[in-house]
């Protein structure tokens, strides 16, 4: 588990004199590189400490991008001062790592760029953005981020988030955005609490948990049905626990594309009493597709084929649809304009 090593990461960092390599604004932008000379932790990975001016009452949240092939699985951690207390989220992985913290106190809090792997080199980019504490919020309560392939690493403490009436329960609330109809696959190791998972979706109904594996090991699966974001919560099995945790995400692609017309239709025209073919416009995404059309005028189901010929037409109409597959929809709209059957009166000049 990462966790001891976290340990001796901070351990090895506030026993260094602080030389920032550099320093980025609250909602900044600053490039770097890792390269050989830079300092490095006992494992031989290089790593650099970027200074950021913080006043208390802050959340600060800060990513990492790397910019070279050479820089892989990148690790990012926010520093509190030597005199702070607060445990400091990691996160490694992934395109790009972010963590999240309140900052409760003045003095040098640092930004610490690194990676799992010691050969790692090359340029980066760490992007801030700083607002201000929500009011009444413990020091621990506050967002993590995570995505497919990352892990995320934090503590669980007397200033986490709290469940329950008795607000005994402590947990950490992480958001992810998954791809739609792609598995996830999230697992959570602890030392000094049974660790749980929580899956909540946006509207914070909760669709799913974890089967624990033994006292320090807990998993969770799931297939998101929405493109939008979920809440994990990563949390004590039992009141009043506290600790350390490490949480891991895995996407299963499985090579379905979601439907989608490639051709936006234009409206048709009929003479009244006239019926008309419409079809559906060219599609991409994985077959097979299955087809329905509705009825804009009420709502009315009127075909499940590709193509769907009208009664005969007396005013103008409107109809919907939508293509299908194993992972997603797709739905567009095609209008009919009926011409007057009229005669239309030329005037002579």
């Amino acid at each position: 588990m990462k966790e001891q090593w976290k340990c001796l990461i901070l351990v090895l960092l506030f026993a260094v004199p602080t030389v920032a390599q550099t320093s980025v604004p609250c909602n900044g932008v600053v490039m770097g590189k890792l390269e050989i000379g830079d300092r490095t932790f006992s494992d031989g990975s290089l790593y650099d400490v970027i200074s950021i001016p913080v006043e208390p009452g802050t959340e600060l949240s800060a990513w990492l991008r790397p910019l070279s092939h050479t820089f892989t699985t990148p690790l990012l951690f926010i520093a509190p001062p030597s005199s702070d207390n607060a445990p400091a989220p990691m996160a490694w992985g992934g395109p790009e790592p972010g963590v999240t913290m309140n900052v409760t106190s003045p003095g040098d809090w640092r930004i610490v760029v690194n990676s799992l792997d010691a050969l790692s080199i090359g340029d980066y980019v760490v992007e801030t953005s700083c607002r201000p504490t929500p009011k009444n919020v413990p020091r621990d309560c506050v967002d993590q981020m995570l995505r497919c392939g990352q892990t995320v690493a934090w503590d669980i403490t007397p200033a986490s988030c709290r469940f329950g009436q008795q607000q005994t329960r402590g947990y950490v609330p992480i958001i992810v955005y998954p791809e739609r109809f792609q598995p996830v696959t999230l697992e959570m190791k602890t030392v000094g609490f049974e660790p749980g998972i929580g899956i909540y979706n946006s509207s914070m109904a909760q669709i799913g948990g974890s089967a624990r594996v033994n006292s320090r090991l807990a998993q969770a699966q799931w297939t998101p049905t929405l493109d939008d974001w979920y809440l994990i919560t990563a949390t004590t099995a039992e009141d009043g626990q506290a600790g350390s945790f490490e949480i891991s995400m895995k996407c299963s692609y499985t090579g379905c594309l979601t439907p989608i017309f490639l051709t936006d239709p234009s409206p048709i025209t009929a003479k009244r009493g006239e019926v008309v073919t419409l079809t559906a416009p060219t599609l991409s995404g994985s077959e097979p597709f299955t087809f329905q059309w509705m009825s804009l005028s009420d709502l009315t189901i009127v075909s499940t084929s590709k193509s769907f010929v009208t009664p005969p037409l007396t005013q103008d109409v409107g109809y919907s649809v939508t293509a299908t597959n194993a992972c997603g929809s797709f739905t567009e709209q095609i209008f009919v304009e009926v011409e007057s059957s009229r005669k239309r009166l030329v005037r002579r000049q």
